[in-house]
Formats: C-alpha cells, sequence, structure tokens
C-alpha cells in the first residue's frame, strides 16, 4: 500500500487491516494463481475465505450487492503513529487525502479525528476572511458617522494596527489560533472602534487652533474617561485569568490584550498623529445644550436715585472701600423668570450697590 509509505503510518503490516492482501495470499496458497475472473474472484471470497475462523473478523469490512455477487463497497484500516502537535496532524490529514484522491480506484479517507483537525485547515483563511470584512464594513460605517473621511481611515487604522498587535502577543502568550479565540479576535473589532472613535470626535470638535491644543483638548475631554473604562474592564475580567478553562483563559487574555492595545492607540498614539494632520481635519463645534433665559425680577424697581431700605428689612449694612459707594442686604421677593414662567423664591439676600 501507498499510505504505509508515509511517516505518519506504521509501516509494519501487522498494523494494517487488509482483507485484500490476505485474500491474494489465500488464493496464491490454494489456486497458485491470483488471476481468476470476477465471478470466481467473488465466490471464493464469499464461501471459502469469509468462512475460516481466521478471516470471519473481515466481514465487516466488505458489503456485497443484494445478491451477494458482487462488492459494493470495502474499508481496510491503517494506524497513525503518535501525532501531537497541530501542525502535524494538518499534514497528516492533508497527505491522506492527496494519496486517495492520486489512486486508481474511489477512496474515502475517515478518522474521527478529522472532525477537530479539519478546524486547524480552515482556521487561518476564515480569520483573515472575517477580519476583513468585518474591518470593511466599520470603515463604510465610520464614513457615515465620522464627520471627516480623514477620521474614518485612522479609525480603520488602529482597528488593523490593534488587531496585529493583538495576535502578535498571543503567539507568545500562548494563545493559539482556534475557534474560541478567533471568536474573541473578531469582537475586538467593536472595542477597536470605540477607543479610537471618541477620541477622534474630540479632535475634531476642540475648539483649540493648533495641533497640540486640539490633541491636549482632546485628552483632558475624553481621556479620564477612555482610561477608567479600559481600566475598569481589565478588572471585570481579571477573575478569569486564573480559571481552570481554557475558553475562559483564552477570552481573558484576548480581552487584556485588545484592552492594553486600545488605551494606547487611543491616549498616545492617536492624539500625536491626529495632531500632525490638524492642517486638513476640519474644525467642528461641540453642541451645547439649549437651556431657557433666566431672568431676576425684584420686588421693587430701580430708579436712579438712591431709595433708603427699611430698618426692619435690613438685615446688614456697610460701607465699601470706595468713596461714595454703599452696600446693603436685604431680604426680598424675588422672582426668576425660566421659559415665560415666574417662579417665586422667599427670603432671597440682595446685595444692593449704590455709587
Amino acid at each position: 500500500m501507498d499510505f504505509e509509505s508515509s511517516r505518519f503510518i506504521h509501516g509494519e503490516k501487522q498494523h494494517t487491516e487488509s482483507w485484500v492482501r490476505d485474500y491474494l495470499t489465500f488464493l496464491s496458497e490454494t489456486l497458485n494463481t491470483t488471476n481468476v475472473d470476477q465471478e470466481l474472484f467473488v465466490q471464493l471470497l464469499r464461501d471459502e475465505f469469509l468462512t475460516r475462523p481466521e478471516f470471519q473478523n473481515y466481514n465487516k469490512d466488505i458489503n456485497f450487492n443484494c445478491e451477494r455477487t458482487g462488492i459494493e463497497s470495502s474499508r481496510f484500516v491503517i494506524k497513525s503513529t503518535e501525532v501531537v502537535q497541530s501542525t502535524d496532524e494538518m499534514e497528516f490529514m492533508s497527505e491522506m487525502r492527496h494519496k486517495a484522491d492520486s489512486a486508481s480506484l474511489s477512496l474515502t479517507i475517515f478518522s474521527p479525528t478529522f472532525i477537530f483537525i479539519e478546524q486547524y485547515v480552515i482556521i487561518v483563511p476564515n480569520t483573515i476572511q472575517a477580519l476583513l470584512i468585518a474591518t470593511g464594513c466599520m470603515f463604510i460605517v465610520a464614513l457615515f458617522l465620522m464627520p471627516h473621511p480623514v477620521c474614518a481611515v485612522m479609525v480603520t487604522v488602529c482597528i488593523v494596527t490593534i488587531e496585529t498587535g493583538v495576535i502578535g502577543v498571543m503567539s507568545l502568550w500562548n494563545v493559539k489560533l482556534d475557534g474560541i479565540s478567533m471568536i474573541n479576535i473578531i469582537l475586538c473589532i467593536g472595542f477597536s472602534v470605540d477607543f479610537s472613535s471618541h477620541m477622534t470626535y474630540a479632535f475634531i470638535t476642540s475648539p483649540g487652533k493648533t495641533g497640540n491644543e486640539r490633541a491636549m483638548d482632546a485628552l483632558h475631554t475624553l481621556g479620564t474617561p477612555i482610561l477608567q473604562g479600559g481600566l475598569s474592564t481589565i478588572l471585570g475580567i481579571s477573575v478569569l485569568s486564573s480559571s481552570p478553562a481554557y475558553v475562559f483563559r483564552a477570552f481573558f487574555r484576548t480581552m487584556f490584550l485588545v484592552m492594553l492595545f486600545g488605551l494606547f492607540h487611543s491616549l498616545v498614539f492617536l492624539p500625536v498623529f491626529l495632531s500632525f494632520l490638524n492642517t486638513i481635519l476640519p474644525r467642528k463645534t461641540r453642541p451645547t445644550p439649549e437651556v431657557g433665559e433666566i431672568q431676576i425680577e425684584p420686588s421693587r424697581q430701580a430708579n436712579n436715585a438712591y431709595s433708603p431700605i427699611p430698618k426692619d428689612n435690613v438685615e446688614d449694612t456697610q460701607p465699601l472701600k470706595n468713596k461714595g459707594e454703599h452696600s446693603s442686604v436685604c431680604k426680598e421677593q424675588v422672582y426668576i423668570l425660566y421659559n415665560d414662567k415666574r417662579i417665586s423664591l422667599d427670603s432671597v439676600a440682595i446685595k444692593e450697590t449704590v455709587l
């Protein structure tokens, strides 16, 4: 068999169960030849070979047709060596399938472990494809929501660099690329967008004139909330660091790395890089909340002449430093006009200054 020549297969014949090999030996010992027609081949196989006790284990390896005059399918078993590394498992499965495809007969290779090895073969292209699609979608959404196309480009660049750093450190932290880590990596794209988009928007809406002023204002406005959000997330997932389950440990390490790289990009890299692009970035005013006009309406109208305040209503009176000034504090009924509504305040101290 050509399969036995593989370095992943035990080459000794005692480790291979093939009814074809033993049946050809049986024909050579019985008829002194292996050149027989199809009818005699099936007849001797069915009536002589499979009825012997030493060959009865092959009954499950041969599937005859309904009339038992022909063979529809059969199987043979080969035993592999100990394969530990995932790269060797992928090579083993690929080599066996290649040998089966190049055979003259229609062969199908199957092993229960191939179900798990299959993910190692498709995990890399599927991860790259999912990351490209997710990043492209985020870039399109950022073009519509960000105030300038350069901001969308900067957000996309931050996503790519953060994901690259996370994947690179994961390999050093013994986190293998599998289905679990792939889901975590794709999930981290959302966190990367949060860090970069908030800082970019704060820089665009900054009232500063120079790049340094706008960067400092953006850090003053959102630096503390971003830092608090990243540190609180790291603190929340830190309980998973000592979990015995690989799923939770992989989730913690991936999220910890994306928070670490996200904070570095939003607080260090992005403000500095945006300051160099200050001349091409627009300036937009931050929206302020609309408030009603507040007016204070005293109970008596002011006039040009000074009107003395009754002594029973005076709480404290003291002269001012400048000559000709007089200050007094009284208790009066005061009204506040807010959006055409008159609100009364009782016993409010009013300080009057008369020149």
